[in-house]
């Protein structure tokens, strides 16, 4: 069965390889015979404005239920979201109905810091919970003068597992 699928990337210039698997996905299924639709920002600059769009973009969320509408989408698959959109076009996509599916890229939505490892190179058996921005885990950000870092993307991590649970379809 063919299908309309939207693909959606924080970004569409590539930066790294989120980006290169995203546009390998996106040829992939329209050599399978889909028709693809790419959704995601066109610049890779960074704002004060992205830092709020990080969390849960309003614009994103909505450019998501456009793109829904316009192209009549039948699945959505998102890459990366985490630097830009945020995961609101799961929600968007949710609302309308369509079945999403989320490939997994960010390690912080299993460990706030990142790698699940303490400092003593023991492996986290903690799981996520509201002291890991306290734990001395091995970090790009440890100690004890980046706990407000740690903490707001414990936060962040947080409000985006919640979006996820009930939005995606398949991890």
């Amino acid at each position: 069965m063919l299908m309309n699928i939207l693909l959606i990337n924080d970004f569409l210039v590539v930066k790294g390889g989120t980006e290169i698997s995203f546009y390998k996905t996106a040829n992939l299924l329209r050599k399978k015979g889909h028709k693809v639709f790419l959704l995601g920002k066109k610049n890779n600059k960074e704002s004060p404005s992205t830092f709020l769009s990080r969390w849960f973009s309003l614009r994103y969320f909505f450019k998501t239920i456009n793109a829904i509408k316009k192209n009549k989408i039948e699945l959505v698959h998102i890459n990366g979201f985490t630097r830009a959109i945020s995961p609101s076009p799961a929600m968007a996509a949710k609302l309308m109905g369509i079945p999403v599916v989320l490939t997994v890229r960010d390690f912080f939505l299993y460990c706030p810091k990142t790698w699940a490892i303490f400092s003593d190179g023991k492996k986290c058996s903690k799981s996520y919970n509201l002291f890991c921005p306290f734990y001395n885990c091995e970090s790009a950000k440890r100690g004890i003068k980046h706990l407000p870092y740690n903490t707001i993307k414990f936060f962040k991590g947080t409000l985006h597992r919640i979006v996820l649970k009930n939005s995606v379809d398949l991890f």
